[in-house]
Protein backbone atom coordinates (compact mmCIF):
# COMPACT_ATOMS: atom_id res chain seq x y z
CA UNK A 1 0.00 0.00 0.00
CA UNK A 2 0.79 3.21 -0.99
CA UNK A 3 0.14 6.51 1.40
CA UNK A 4 0.45 10.26 -0.34
CA UNK A 5 -0.25 12.51 2.29
CA UNK A 6 -0.92 16.12 1.71
CA UNK A 7 0.69 17.41 4.91
CA UNK A 8 4.36 18.10 4.87
CA UNK A 9 7.06 15.30 5.05
CA UNK A 10 8.16 16.23 8.64
CA UNK A 11 4.42 16.17 10.05
CA UNK A 12 3.99 12.87 8.06
CA UNK A 13 7.35 11.55 10.22
CA UNK A 14 5.44 13.10 13.58
CA UNK A 15 2.24 11.10 13.02
CA UNK A 16 3.53 8.10 12.16
CA UNK A 17 5.93 8.34 15.48
CA UNK A 18 2.29 8.84 17.19
CA UNK A 19 1.67 5.31 16.31
CA UNK A 20 4.52 3.53 15.17
CA UNK A 21 7.52 2.43 16.86
CA UNK A 22 10.87 2.65 14.59
CA UNK A 23 12.33 -0.25 13.46
CA UNK A 24 15.59 0.51 14.15
CA UNK A 25 16.45 1.09 10.02
CA UNK A 26 14.64 4.37 9.45
CA UNK A 27 11.29 2.93 9.20
CA UNK A 28 8.19 2.02 11.24
CA UNK A 29 5.99 -0.82 12.92
CA UNK A 30 2.62 -0.39 13.68
CA UNK A 31 1.44 -2.69 16.02
CA UNK A 32 2.95 -5.77 14.23
CA UNK A 33 0.64 -4.94 11.70
CA UNK A 34 2.25 -3.06 9.10
CA UNK A 35 5.90 -2.06 8.79
CA UNK A 36 6.47 1.78 7.13
CA UNK A 37 9.38 3.45 5.05
CA UNK A 38 9.13 6.40 3.02
CA UNK A 39 10.56 5.80 -0.57
CA UNK A 40 11.25 8.77 -3.17
CA UNK A 41 11.32 8.89 -6.67
CA UNK A 42 14.93 9.08 -6.50
CA UNK A 43 14.77 5.63 -4.85
CA UNK A 44 12.60 4.36 -7.06
CA UNK A 45 8.70 5.02 -5.76
CA UNK A 46 7.04 4.87 -9.21
CA UNK A 47 9.65 2.74 -10.94
CA UNK A 48 6.92 -0.52 -11.37
CA UNK A 49 3.51 1.49 -12.05
CA UNK A 50 2.18 1.61 -15.31
CA UNK A 51 1.82 5.29 -16.40
CA UNK A 52 -2.23 5.48 -16.26
CA UNK A 53 -1.78 4.86 -12.70
CA UNK A 54 0.67 7.64 -12.05
CA UNK A 55 -1.73 9.96 -14.11
CA UNK A 56 -4.89 8.79 -12.31
CA UNK A 57 -2.76 9.35 -8.82
CA UNK A 58 -2.20 12.80 -10.37
CA UNK A 59 -5.44 13.72 -11.38
CA UNK A 60 -6.43 13.47 -7.97
CA UNK A 61 -4.01 15.43 -6.25
CA UNK A 62 -3.51 17.91 -8.99
CA UNK A 63 0.30 16.90 -8.66
CA UNK A 64 2.72 13.56 -8.80
CA UNK A 65 3.53 13.35 -5.21
CA UNK A 66 7.84 12.93 -4.74
CA UNK A 67 7.98 10.83 -2.07
CA UNK A 68 5.25 8.49 -0.27
CA UNK A 69 4.87 6.32 3.05
CA UNK A 70 5.25 2.75 1.83
CA UNK A 71 3.09 0.25 3.91
CA UNK A 72 4.38 -3.47 3.79
CA UNK A 73 0.46 -5.28 5.53
CA UNK A 74 0.46 -8.25 7.64
CA UNK A 75 -2.44 -10.70 6.49
CA UNK A 76 -3.21 -10.55 9.94
CA UNK A 77 -4.28 -6.63 9.79
CA UNK A 78 -8.38 -5.62 8.83
CA UNK A 79 -9.27 -1.90 7.76
CA UNK A 80 -10.59 -1.45 11.44
CA UNK A 81 -6.75 -2.45 12.99
CA UNK A 82 -5.07 -0.02 10.21
CA UNK A 83 -7.07 2.99 11.01
CA UNK A 84 -5.31 4.82 13.66
CA UNK A 85 -2.26 4.41 11.32
CA UNK A 86 -4.36 5.79 8.23
CA UNK A 87 -5.49 8.51 10.48
CA UNK A 88 -2.06 9.31 11.62
CA UNK A 89 -0.81 9.57 7.83
CA UNK A 90 -3.75 10.89 5.94
CA UNK A 91 -5.66 12.78 8.63
CA UNK A 92 -4.87 15.92 7.09
CA UNK A 93 -5.56 14.84 3.31
CA UNK A 94 -4.18 12.71 0.78
CA UNK A 95 -4.69 9.50 -0.50
CA UNK A 96 -3.75 5.67 -0.21
CA UNK A 97 -3.20 3.45 -3.10
CA UNK A 98 -4.32 -0.47 -2.43
CA UNK A 99 -2.24 -3.29 -3.35
CA UNK A 100 -5.10 -4.56 -5.72
CA UNK A 101 -6.76 -1.75 -7.80
CA UNK A 102 -4.16 0.73 -8.07
CA UNK A 103 -6.82 3.38 -7.44
CA UNK A 104 -6.29 6.12 -5.15
CA UNK A 105 -8.61 6.41 -2.10
CA UNK A 106 -9.32 8.95 0.52
CA UNK A 107 -9.50 8.57 4.39
CA UNK A 108 -13.69 9.25 4.25
CA UNK A 109 -13.44 6.63 1.13
CA UNK A 110 -11.51 3.99 3.04
CA UNK A 111 -13.42 4.56 6.08
CA UNK A 112 -16.59 4.25 4.51
CA UNK A 113 -15.66 1.18 2.89
CA UNK A 114 -16.00 2.25 -0.84
CA UNK A 115 -16.86 5.09 -3.09
CA UNK A 116 -20.03 5.28 -4.83
CA UNK A 117 -18.05 4.96 -8.27
CA UNK A 118 -16.33 2.41 -7.61
CA UNK A 119 -17.34 -1.83 -7.39
CA UNK A 120 -15.70 -2.71 -4.62
CA UNK A 121 -14.09 -1.89 -0.50
CA UNK A 122 -10.31 -0.23 -0.38
CA UNK A 123 -8.81 -3.88 -1.26
CA UNK A 124 -5.25 -3.13 1.06
CA UNK A 125 -5.99 -5.15 3.44
CA UNK A 126 -5.16 -9.04 2.87
CA UNK A 127 -6.88 -10.02 5.97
Amino acid sequence: MFLFPASERDATVAGLESVALSDGHGGWVFQDLAWLRLQSVSNGLYSDWDETDVAELEGRLAKVPDWAVVADISVQASAESLMPLLAAVLGQGGVAVDDNSNVPWSLTEIQAGRDAGRASAFAAFPG
